[in-house]
């Protein structure tokens, strides 16, 4: 593998030790698993234009190297039966996937013809990237995973393609997935540059929000909704420059008129904690605390003919918006009352730390799958094991550090 690509994953394969007997554990808490098993390894022989009766369990124990180069994906993978590799691919068939593969002794190389070349140069030349290197640039995350991550988002062009200075500013990400009798467990680092940018997209520190407390759907708290908002204006400039100018005006219109100041009414009283739940992925709904609900409630009439525009460049198409009690709310739920979906008690997501915490209900996760899978509803039998995930995002001048945990029932 090159030194420097865009990202290299290391996949555990051992299904008997380790990390990849953790995993099997858990797949099997599923029903149909064993499908879900078969129809993967029907993939991997049809990328290596292997017969489909091809046994590769034998090979199995070491971990698979995916790395993505500048002429597409290659694999590396030194199995653990030599003889057992060299029968399977006497096998072989027609490969119609436009992969190459190559073998050396246990050492079995696929990819894309032109990264595949690379990959053998590269080795040749003894410069490409080695495992001391590609377990520094992981240190502080679980060097027992199932799931290894090493990237480095200046290679990757949506990151930096981005309207958003910060994703640009990226450089280096880190992440791991580890399995255990729990659950899977997702951590994640990324480093920016240097006094890059300053406009963090989150609020930095530890400090967790209090969102209002919800038992089903999906529920996030964000502390500090200031930040996220003034993040999104400014994202607004380069994105929709016309909708970004239209809200200044507006701004500077109704501060001259003292019909109200947008930034003293509206986003300085949204200091607190904001919630955004769904319960169902489908519809959502924010709620913030705010101190004078009379001055934001004056502020939003004067911005009514735009707010449309707003919510929408914010995903929100649609939305209606409001403030009952101490409360601002914005939902695209076209049917329950504004106070209803106000009202609940504030309270902490577990342990959880950092500027954005969440939890997603197991039931809503399965149907989601359901759904974007377009899956039989069936399936919600074989998805009963998924229990509840949570996730955490952290910020500072440094970068962000992020975890997810998906909870797998016995």
């Amino acid at each position: 593998m090159p030194i420097e690509t865009p990202y290299v994953v290391a996949l555990a394969t051992d299904p008997e030790r380790g990390q990849g007997a953790a995993a099997r554990n858990l797949l099997e808490r599923f029903l149909g698993a064993d499908v879900v098993v078969a129809q993967a390894q029907d993939r991997i022989r049809q990328a290596l234009g292997l017969a489909r009766d091809a046994n590769l369990r034998p090979l199995l124990g070491n971990d698979l190297v995916v790395a993505r180069t500048r002429f597409g994906l290659v694999g590396a993978w030194v199995v653990k039966d030599e003889a057992a590799l060299r029968e399977i691919l006497r096998s072989r068939v027609a490969n119609t996937t436009g992969w190459a593969v190559h073998v050396d002794g246990p050492l079995l190389v696929a990819g894309e013809p032109g990264a595949l070349r690379l990959a053998r140069a590269t080795q040749a030349r003894h410069a490409g990237m080695t495992r001391r290197l590609f377990e520094e640039r992981l240190r502080g995350l679980p060097a027992d995973s199932l799931v290894r991550v090493e990237a480095n988002a200046a290679l990757i062009p949506p990151a930096q393609s981005s309207k958003f200075a910060w994703v640009r500013s990226l450089t280096r990400v880190a992440m791991t997935i580890r399995a255990d009798a729990r659950g899977l467990h997702a951590r994640l680092r990324a480093a920016t540059r240097p006094n890059a940018v300053d406009d963090l997209p989150l609020a930095p520190g530890a400090t967790p929000p209090t969102p209002l407390e919800r038992t089903n759907g999906a529920t996030a708290g964000i502390r500090d909704l200031r930040h996220v908002i003034r993040f999104a204006l400014n994202a607004l400039k380069t994105s929709d420059p016309g909708t970004y100018r239209r809200y200044d005006l507006a701004r500077r219109g109704l501060k001259l008129l003292r019909r109200g100041d947008i930034d003293r009414d509206v986003i300085d009283q949204l200091g607190g904690t904001a919630t955004v739940w769904t319960p169902d992925l489908r519809t959502f709904t924010i709620t913030a605390p705010v101190a004078d609900p009379g001055r934001m409630a004056k502020a939003l009439n004067g911005l009514r003919p735009l707010m449309g525009r707003l919510l929408s460049a914010a995903g929100l198409p649609g939305a209606r918006y409001g403030v009952t009690g101490s409360t601002f709310v914005v939902t695209t739920d076209p049917a329950s009352s504004l106070a209803r979906l106000a009202a609940g008690s504030p309270g902490r997501i577990g342990a959880l730390t950092g500027a954005l915490t969440g939890v997603v209900r197991g039931r809503t996760l399965g149907q989601a799958l359901i759904d974007r899978l377009g899956l039989p509803p069936i399936a919600s039998i074989a998805l009963g094991a998924l229990g509840d995930t949570t996730f955490a995002v952290r910020t500072a001048r440094a970068g962000v550090e992020a975890s997810a945990d998906l909870s797998i029932r016995q």
